[in-house]
């Protein structure tokens, strides 16, 4: 997935012109027979959208460059996957 963080709201600091990686592990203890971790694409907008309002205080995330970017790369797939960083145990 394609993530830029927007701009930090009352700073005059440019966003990253590069993109960053997310990081998701679901509650609880993770086994390996549970695969990679994944969340439905529809939760991971809707948590996003809730980020950009309240972190990033962008009253309309839909509109925002950044979001409609993420939303894009995550396309119509019934779910974003995630990359584990360390191997599951």
């Amino acid at each position: 997935m394609n993530y830029r963080q927007p701009l930090l709201p009352g700073r005059n600091i440019p966003a990253l012109d590069r993109p960053l990686h997310l990081l998701y592990k679901p509650f609880g203890r993770v086994y390996p027979e549970m695969g990679q971790p994944k969340i439905e694409s529809s939760e991971f907008l809707q948590a996003m959208q809730e980020i950009y309002e309240s972190i990033y205080d962008i009253p309309n995330p839909k509109e925002c460059t950044a979001y409609q970017a993420l939303k894009a790369s995550v396309k119509d797939d019934e779910f974003v996957s995630f990359k584990p960083t360390l191997p599951i145990v």
